[in-house]
């Protein structure tokens, strides 16, 4: 019998292993979808690519923000803006890049946090 430190290391690394082997499977999974849709896949952008889309970017997020407070009276959350950006913009930026245009804005006082993690417009950006 292995010790249970043993047994608990050997757990660890089969579903690291597992997690990694499944990030691969969607990945290709997305390849070969694209492949048969004859779609093609764009390159990620690097961030000199889309600083000329930021301005219009800070509009769109913006948006979405204003949009989530209206419908639903309160603050939205990270997560809620990423996916109604996406579903409503899809494959203009990743959740990542619109959790930092969230985070330019508050500081920039188009948006305000009233508690951490969720946001309230407070202004319009200008054009």
């Amino acid at each position: 019998m292995y010790p249970q430190n043993e047994l608990e290391r050997m757990r660890i690394e089969r579903i690291q292993f597992l997690e990694t082997r499944v990030a691969n499977l969607e990945k290709e999974n997305a390849t070969l979808k694209a492949a048969l849709t004859h779609q093609t896949i764009e390159a990620e952008r690097t961030y000199r690519d889309n600083i000329q889309k930021f301005d219009q970017l800070s509009r769109q997020v913006w948006e979405v923000v204003a949009h989530l407070n209206k419908i639903w009276v309160r603050p939205a959350t990270y997560d809620e803006i990423v996916r109604s950006f996406q579903r409503q913009y899809p494959n203009v930026a990743k959740g990542e890049t619109i959790c930092r245009r969230v985070r330019e804005m508050v500081e920039q006082g188009w948006m305000e946090t009233p508690e951490r993690g969720s946001f309230i417009i407070i202004k319009k950006p200008n054009p």
